[in-house]
Order: C-alpha cells, then sequence, then structure tokens
C-alpha cells in the first residue's frame, strides 16, 4: 500500500495480509481521484470502514483540509493510526475506532467528501447512505464515492446525483453527489 499523488507521493504504508481487508487497488483508487481532481483540497474527508485508511490517506496527501476515520476493527485502528504517525498528518485527521452505525448516529460534523468501501458480502450500503442522509452528515454539495464488488451493485437513493458508474476489473465505483 503506498500513497500514489500529493504531498506524500510514493510513501510506503503500513498494512498486513488479510482476507478481511481489501486496500483500493492503485489503479482504482488513481481513476478515483482523476474523477475528483484537486475537489479534495481544503475539504472535510471521512473514510467509513476505512480498512487500513487507503483512501483517507490518499485524500490527506492531496491537501484535505480534515479526514476522520472509521474502522471497527482494532488491529486496523492501530495500522490507521501508525500511518497517520508515518505521514505526521496527527492535526489534521481523527481516528474513530468503532462501528459505523454508532459514528454517524453521535457525529454533529458534516462532510464534503466521503468514501464508502464496507466489507462486501454484508449488506451495510444502504444502510449507512441512508444514515448519512438521516443524520444529515453531508454538506450540500457532498461527494460520495462507493466501492463494491463488480456484479454486486448497491441501491442509491435518489437524494443521490450518481455522476460516474465504472468497474475496474472486480471492482465498481460509483461517485454520487449530494445536492441537499
Amino acid at each position: 500500500m503506498r500513497i500514489i499523488a500529493g504531498k506524500f507521493k510514493g510513501r510506503k504504508l503500513k498494512s498486513y495480509q488479510t482476507d478481511k481487508v481489501r486496500p483500493t487497488k492503485d489503479m482504482v483508487k488513481e481513476a478515483v481521484f482523476n474523477i475528483l481532481l484537486d475537489f479534495p483540497r481544503g475539504k472535510d474527508c471521512l473514510d467509513l470502514f476505512a480498512g487500513f485508511g487507503n483512501l483517507g490517506l490518499e485524500a490527506a496527501s492531496r491537501g484535505a483540509g480534515t479526514v476522520d476515520f472509521v474502522e471497527i476493527g482494532s488491529r486496523n485502528c492501530k495500522i490507521i493510526g501508525d500511518n497517520i504517525d508515518l505521514l505526521g498528518i496527527e492535526e489534521k485527521t481523527n481516528l474513530f475506532c468503532q462501528d459505523v452505525k454508532s459514528f454517524i448516529k453521535n457525529s454533529t460534523k458534516k462532510y464534503d467528501l466521503v468514501f464508502i468501501d464496507p466489507p462486501y458480502d454484508e449488506n451495510y450500503y444502504k444502510d449507512t447512505l441512508t444514515a448519512l442522509l438521516d443524520y444529515q452528515l453531508l454538506k450540500n454539495p457532498a461527494v460520495l464515492i462507493i466501492e463494491y464488488r463488480e456484479n454486486y451493485r448497491p441501491e442509491i437513493p435518489g437524494e443521490l446525483l450518481i455522476i460516474k458508474e465504472k468497474d475496474y476489473g472486480s471492482t465498481g465505483i460509483i461517485v454520487a453527489e449530494f445536492q441537499g
């Protein structure tokens, strides 16, 4: 796992081998950030189901104002914390080692950019997207990057406008916008 562009381009990040976390492949990550262009710069970002923090750390490298990571796995949280320390970005990041549903329910912050990459074999998409809307955690406008397994496309609520949808091998990406 590495940072592909921005301030920390080329920096290798900590991770470990597991079948429970699938860091976003460089090809997919590059495609996502090519779609976003400079959007993360100065924005408040949220990395849900963060895994090792790959997407949020990339956003930080590309100038995000703040990045909040939410990950329930304690070992994964340690890796995210280590990577935050490695990059020296403690002042612009927050790490929440808890369930995504609890985080959304208790958060009062609004976000410009949200990465959603839950475990593929679970049906977290609908609940997560609905909760983000119900608890009003999205700024107007906000962009959501939703990663899913090819051929298992999640249902997108009508309040979100799909900007782009594309498959990259076995990974699908939906870029959606909230326009309150």
